[in-house]
Order: structure tokens, then C-alpha cells, then sequence
């Protein structure tokens, strides 16, 4: 309570029937990052502590963008359970929209273990998926889903932009980190169709090799990258059969690094940065 009363970054809404709360949102606003932290971010370099949305559509989900936006994210939305099926939750979702644009905010978002029921309860209130967490919540077994819902017009711009990236990216992690979900489940996602950009593309392929981005995160890029481009300086045989290893979908580099003879994830991670590197010019000393 003592937190909710000194965060200014967090905001309570409450809805009332006959002077009764019967529903509560607890919210809190993130970003925008200043431009030094929002390029460590995307590097991998830095990890600050809040601003969920910005950072992992960053460095999770390869929106180097992402981090130049205000989110009013909903952290927890309640209804009374005598309360509940009533449409209650989506009408205070609807003011919060509502409140949210009228403060200047470029989204509204959310962040929740992804069953069928809560995607479809987003979804059906105006929130469109831009990532899945790859791996799973220890205690509901539920992958995380982050969602948005635009409330400004430079939001509205790139939200499709982001969407068709992510559907993108689903298509490679479909074969791969993703492919236990079942068919039911997919059917509840609603998606864009794919479509990536290569610039984006070469920016997370180059800042993969050179910086700390994430190899799981960033395989469907990293695939497309190299698919679209010729290394400038050859690979041997064995070095196209390692970087072909790293990138297949569902193969951990842990598992690369155990048949390869390597130490380990780290260093799996590490060849491949190396490997990524013959794509790119040296990088000029300063």
C-alpha cells in the first residue's frame, strides 16, 4: 500500500455500482527512455529496473523503437466475483482507453499468462498481440503474452509494423521454442500477416554479433538476415554447418555447444556473434 501511495508512476481505477467498487485496474506508466539508455537496452548492455513493455518489445522482441513511446500498462485488472461475466472488466477497460489518450499516452498494454480465455478477453477489448514469451511461468505453466492497444496517431503507425514482425517471428518459433502449443490454442491468437523488414533485420543481426542481444530472441531475424546476404569475409565448411546449428529452430545452443564439442551456452552464443561477424565490415577502431 505504502508503494502504491509514493510510486507516482502507478495509478488505481476503480469502478463503483450504487457507491460498491465491483472492479479495480492497478496500472503504471513506462517509458519514454532517454536515447543512451533505450540504444543499451537494445544492445543488451543495460537492464533497468521497471519499464517492462518498452524494454522486452526492445530486446525481447527486436523493436529497437520501442523504448521512444509512453505505455500505460495494466498490471492486474479485478473483477468482484458476484460480479463477474457482467462486462464490467470491459467497460473499465474502455475508460481506461479513453483515459489514457486524454493523458498522452501512446499505448495501453498488458502483460499476462497467455490461456485461451485471457487472449480472447484482450483481444476482444481492441489488444493486439506483439510478443510470446518463449518459455514458460514456473507456477500456471502459461507462456507470456504482452498486448497493445494504440491511443495515439504515431501509435497507430507502427503498431501494424510491429504486428506483421511478430507474426513473422511466429512462423520460425511455430517450428521450434513455440511448437508444443497446440493447434486450439493458436486459433485464439489473431495475427497480422507476416512481413519483416530487412533494415530491422540487419540492425538486430549486427548488433547480435557485435553487442549482447539474445540468440533465442533473435534467430528469426538472424535466419533472414542470412538468407538475404552473402558473408563478406567465406565461412569454411565447418563454420556454415556451426552457424547453420545455431539457427535452427528448437535447438538449444547448449545442445550445439554438447555436439560441437564447445564448453557450453555461452560460449555456443559467443561462435555465433563471431560467425554473424563475417557479414559485416571491421569495425573501425576509435
Amino acid at each position: 500500500l505504502r508503494h502504491l501511495l509514493d510510486a507516482p508512476e502507478l495509478s488505481l481505477a476503480i469502478a463503483f455500482r450504487s457507491d460498491v467498487p465491483v472492479a479495480a485496474a492497478l496500472l503504471t506508466r513506462e517509458g519514454p527512455l532517454p536515447p543512451p539508455l533505450a540504444q543499451a537496452i537494445w544492445r543488451g548492455q543495460r537492464r533497468p529496473r521497471g519499464h517492462l513493455l518498452p524494454q522486452s518489445l526492445s530486446f525481447h522482441g527486436g523493436i529497437r523503437e520501442a523504448c521512444q513511446f509512453t505505455y500505460q500498462r495494466v498490471m492486474r485488472i479485478l473483477v468482484h466475483p458476484h460480479c463477474q461475466q457482467q462486462g464490467i472488466g470491459s467497460q473499465l477497460l474502455s475508460w481506461l482507453q479513453q483515459e489514457s489518450q486524454q493523458q498522452g499516452c501512446d499505448f495501453l498494454g498488458t502483460s499476462f499468462g497467455a490461456s485461451p480465455e485471457l487472449l480472447d478477453f484482450w483481444q476482444n477489448n481492441g489488444f493486439d498481440a506483439v510478443r510470446i514469451g518463449l518459455g514458460t511461468d514456473g507456477v500456471s505453466g502459461l507462456h507470456a503474452a504482452m498486448m497493445l492497444w494504440p491511443r495515439s496517431p504515431k501509435a497507430q503507425q507502427v503498431l501494424p509494423l510491429w504486428q506483421s514482425q511478430f507474426s513473422a517471428n511466429l512462423d520460425f518459433y511455430r517450428r521450434g521454442m513455440l511448437r508444443e502449443l497446440p493447434d486450439d490454442w493458436w486459433r485464439h491468437l489473431r495475427l497480422l500477416p507476416p512481413a519483416s523488414a530487412t533494415v530491422r533485420d540487419s540492425a538486430i543481426a549486427h548488433d547480435f554479433a557485435f553487442c549482447h542481444r539474445d540468440l533465442l530472441c533473435d534467430r528469426p531475424a538472424l535466419v533472414r538476415f542470412i538468407q538475404a546476404n552473402t558473408p563478406l569475409t567465406p565461412l569454411s565448411p565447418r563454420q556454415q554447418e556451426l552457424l547453420q546449428a545455431l539457427l535452427t529452430p528448437g535447438v538449444l545452443p547448449a545442445e550445439v555447444a554438447q555436439q560441437q564439442g564447445l564448453s557450453g551456452q555461452k560460449a555456443a552464443t559467443q561462435q555465433c556473434r563471431l560467425l554473424l561477424r563475417h557479414f559485416f565490415p571491421v569495425p573501425s577502431e576509435t
